[in-house]
C-alpha cells in the first residue's frame, strides 16, 4: 500500500495492474491515465504488468494482494483508485479475492469507490453463487448481512452521472454509501438522493409509501415504483465529496456550486466533506482561505 495525500485516506491499496477507460465527462483529464502510461514505459515493472498498464488485459498482483492484512494500526485505505474496481475487464473472482482481504482486515476502512456501479449487479450474482457467507473466513457482518468497514460508492461529476448512478448504488446492498462529486463539473440537484424516506424517482415524501415484506420494502405511493429493497434506514446516501478538478487543463468549478451541494447536504443531516476548490485562479485545500460555508468538513 501507499501513503496519500489524499486528505479523507491514509493509504491507497492498488492490487490490480490495469488501465481504465473513460466513461464520461470527469474522465476526460484523468490523472490514472497518465500515471498507467508512465508505469507502461516502465523497464523495471514485469512485462505483464507493463501491458495491463498500456491496455492490456488486468493483472492481480500477487505480492499487493494480501497488504492490508500485515497492517496492525486501523487506517482509512481507497481500494483500486487506480484504476477501477468494477470496471468490465476485471475478472470476478479478482473482485472476490480483494473483498475476502477486505472483510478479514476488520480493523481497517476500505473506500471504493466506481463509475460503472451497473457491473456491481453482475458481481452480486457471482458472489451469491461463488462467495457465501462462510467463505469470509468468519469476518463480523451487521444485522443486514453487510460487511462495515466495507464503504462503496460512486463518483459523478454532472447531472446525468448523478441521475443514472446513484439510484443504482441505492438499490446495492452497502454498509455505507459514498458520492464522490469530484470533479464537480455544473451545478448538482443530489436532495432526493439523500433522504430515505423520499421517492429519489419523483421526489415524493415516503408518508404516502406503502410498506412490503418483512425487510420493508417499499414502493412509492405517487410514482409506484419499488424505491428500495432495504430497509430505510440502510436506503440513504451516507456520505458526500465535493472536489475540484486539478492539473494543468482543469476545468472551472463555481463557489456556487460547492457550497449549494453543502447546504443540501446539512439541510438533510448528510455530512459532506470539501476536499479542494477553485479560489483566486489556483487550487486551494486551504479552509481557511474558504467561504464561511464551505469550512465545515465532516470526514467520510
Amino acid at each position: 500500500m501507499n501513503k496519500t495525500a489524499i486528505e479523507y485516506l491514509d493509504y491507497t491499496y492498488n492490487p490490480i495492474a490495469m488501465r481504465c477507460t473513460p466513461v464520461g465527462p470527469g474522465c476526460a483529464n484523468c490523472w490514472h491515465l497518465t500515471m498507467a502510461d508512465r508505469l507502461a514505459a516502465n523497464p523495471s515493472i514485469p512485462k505483464e504488468q507493463r501491458e495491463a498498464y498500456a491496455g492490456g488485459p488486468p493483472v492481480l498482483v500477487e505480492s499487493r494482494l494480501n497488504a492490508p492484512l500485515r497492517r496492525k494500526k486501523p487506517a482509512r485505505i481507497g481500494t483500486q483508485f487506480m484504476g477501477d474496481l468494477f470496471h468490465e475487464d476485471v475478472p470476478n473472482d479478482f473482485r472476490t479475492q480483494i473483498y475476502d482481504v477486505m472483510a478479514c482486515a476488520e480493523e481497517q476502512v476500505f473506500l471504493v469507490l466506481t463509475k460503472r456501479p451497473e457491473n456491481i449487479r453482475h458481481w452480486e450474482w457471482w458472489v451469491s453463487e461463488y462467495w457465501p457467507g462462510d467463505s469470509a473466513y468468519g469476518v463480523t457482518m451487521d444485522v443486514y448481512g453487510l460487511i462495515p468497514n466495507i464503504h462503496l460508492g460512486v463518483s459523478a461529476s454532472t447531472q446525468r452521472d448523478v441521475d443514472q448512478n446513484v439510484p443504482i448504488l441505492l438499490q446495492t446492498p452497502a454498509a455505507v454509501r459514498l458520492l464522490s462529486l469530484e470533479p464537480m463539473l455544473e451545478e448538482l440537484e443530489i436532495a432526493r438522493y439523500l433522504d430515505p424516506n423520499r421517492c429519489y424517482h419523483c421526489g415524493h415524501h415516503a408518508e404516502s409509501h406503502q410498506y412490503y415484506g418483512p425487510i420493508g420494502d417499499t414502493a412509492c405511493g405517487l410514482c409506484e415504483c419499488l424505491t428500495m429493497q432495504w430497509p430505510l434506514s440502510t436506503q440513504r446516501i451516507h456520505q458526500v465529496i465535493i472536489g475540484c478538478e486539478s492539473g494543468p487543463h482543469r476545468r472551472p468549478m463555481k463557489l456556487e456550486w460547492a457550497i449549494d451541494v453543502v447546504q443540501q447536504c446539512q439541510d438533510a443531516n448528510v455530512p459532506v466533506f470539501v476536499k479542494q476548490i477553485h479560489l483566486d485562479g489556483k487550487v486551494s485545500h486551504n479552509p481557511a482561505e474558504w467561504p464561511e460555508e464551505l469550512q465545515r468538513r465532516e470526514y467520510p
